[in-house]
C-alpha cells in the first residue's frame, strides 16, 4: 500500500515537471522569429544630438578696434561786431540760437544829439550757433571794437581720440569709423578720420588722431564716446564664431560634422573680431562647425 502510494507521488511529481518543461519551450519558440537587435544598429537618432553648423563659405572679414574718445570743438569760432557806433536798442537773438549769415541780431542806435533818429541792424558775418552773447540792450558800443556775439561752427564739432600704438600700421586718413554716446547707446553715429599725428606720446605710447562727424544738434562737445575703428579688411576667408573654439591638450580647436558625428578640428586663427575669427588652418571650404550643442567627439549628431 504504502509503495503504490509513493509510485503515485513519484508519477506526478515526473507529471509535472513534463508540462513545466512543455510551457518553457512553448515560450521560447515563440521568441525564435523574432530579430535580435544589437545596440550598434539601433536608430541614431533615438541619441542623436541637435546642433546647429555654420558652413565654412570664403567671406569678407571687418575687423574692428574699439577704443573711447571725446567729441571736442575747434577752436574756430568767430567774433561779430558793428560796423558803427552807437547804443544797443534790441537784441534778437540768443545764447545757442542757429543763424545763417545775414541774419539780424541786434539793433544799434548810431544817432548822436541833434541827428535824426534811425536804427542800424548788426547782421551775422557768418552761419553757426550762437556761443555767447556779450552784449546788452543799452550797451554803448564802439565800432569794430567792442565784442557783440560769438558764433561757432557746427562742423567745428571733431572727435579726438588716443590710438594705441599697435593699430597705427592699420589707421589712415580716410578710414571711417561709428561711434555711440551715453545718451544714444543703440544709435551709432558715423566718423572718418581726418587727421592723424605725427608724433607717439612717450608715456602713454598712443597717437592723437582726429575724426570728423557729421554735424547733429545732439553732439555736444565734451561728450564722451564709444568708437569702434575699422583697423583691417580681409578678401575671400574662412570665419568661425568664437562661441564654436575651444582649447585642446593648450590648441584651438572646434567640432566639425563627419558622417553624422562630431570630430574634434584643430585649428589656428588669425585676425579676430568680438565675435568672429578667421581660420588660417584646418578646416576646408564646404565643412559643417558646430557653433551650437554639447557634443563630444563620436557625438552622433542631428542637423537642426
Amino acid at each position: 500500500m504504502k509503495f503504490e502510494r509513493f509510485v503515485t507521488i513519484l508519477l506526478l511529481i515526473v507529471i509535472l515537471f513534463v508540462a513545466y518543461s512543455l510551457v518553457q519551450n512553448t515560450k521560447s519558440s515563440r521568441e525564435v522569429g523574432k530579430p535580435i537587435v544589437p545596440n550598434s544598429q539601433q536608430d541614431p537618432t533615438d541619441a542623436a544630438i541637435n546642433v546647429r553648423v555654420q558652413v565654412m563659405e570664403p567671406t569678407t572679414f571687418v575687423k574692428t578696434t574699439d577704443i573711447t574718445g571725446e567729441l571736442v570743438r575747434k577752436d574756430d569760432s568767430k567774433s561779430l561786431y558793428s560796423d558803427v557806433t552807437g547804443k544797443i536798442t534790441a537784441i534778437v537773438t540768443k545764447r545757442g540760437d542757429t543763424v545763417a549769415a545775414g541774419d539780424v541780431v541786434a539793433y544799434v542806435n548810431p544817432s548822436t544829439p541833434g541827428a535824426v533818429y534811425r536804427e542800424r541792424a548788426v547782421t551775422a558775418t557768418t552761419g553757426g550757433v550762437i556761443q555767447s552773447v556779450d552784449t546788452y540792450t543799452g550797451h554803448w558800443i564802439t565800432a569794430d571794437t567792442t565784442l557783440l556775439f560769438t558764433i561757432a561752427d557746427p562742423s567745428d564739432l571733431v572727435l579726438e581720440v588716443k590710438l594705441p600704438e599697435r593699430y597705427i600700421s592699420m589707421v589712415s586718413v580716410g578710414v571711417p569709423a561709428t561711434f555711440t554716446t551715453v545718451a544714444w547707446p543703440d544709435e551709432p553715429f558715423s566718423a572718418e578720420v581726418t587727421y592723424i599725428s605725427s608724433s607717439v606720446d612717450p608715456l602713454s605710447r598712443t597717437v592723437e588722431i582726429e575724426l570728423g562727424i557729421e554735424p547733429d544738434d545732439r553732439l555736444k562737445s565734451g561728450m564722451f564716446v564709444s568708437v569702434k575703428l575699422l583697423t583691417g579688411v580681409f578678401e575671400q576667408v574662412l570665419v568661425v564664431e568664437k562661441e564654436a573654439i575651444s582649447s585642446y591638450l593648450g590648441e584651438k580647436a572646434v567640432f566639425t560634422i563627419k558622417g553624422g558625428e562630431a570630430r574634434r578640428t584643430l585649428v589656428t586663427t588669425g585676425s579676430e573680431s568680438d565675435s568672429q575669427a578667421i581660420v588660417t588652418s584646418g578646416l576646408e571650404v564646404g565643412d559643417q562647425v558646430v557653433i551650437a550643442g554639447s557634443v563630444v567627439e563620436g557625438s552622433t549628431v542631428h542637423i537642426l
